[in-house]
């Protein structure tokens, strides 16, 4: 990572940083769907047994929720996965 001489990270580095989050909740959430397929759960199902709305599970399989690890376990476990499968 390239800092300024402030100590801050410069632009290029906070966009490098911007892009890989971004294909990481994209990469979970598209882990999270094919789980719950594998599974054949319905998205209302999984959503009310993981206590979240259908609209944040479907943000969350779209990749633009950001996911806690505390749901990414939970929606791991609930799937019969490892959490780490999730971001694989």
């Amino acid at each position: 990572m390239t800092r300024t001489t402030t100590g801050k990270l410069n632009e290029e580095t906070l966009e490098k940083i911007q892009t890989e989050t971004t294909k990481l909740r994209r990469r979970i959430g598209r882990n999270v769907l094919q789980a719950r397929r594998k599974k054949r759960m319905a998205l209302k199902e999984l959503a009310e047994i993981a206590e979240i709305t259908p609209e944040e599970l479907t943000e969350i399989e779209i990749g633009q929720e950001v996911i806690k690890l505390r749901r990414l376990v939970c929606l791991a476990y609930l799937l019969d996965t490892e959490p780490i499968d999730l971001l694989k």
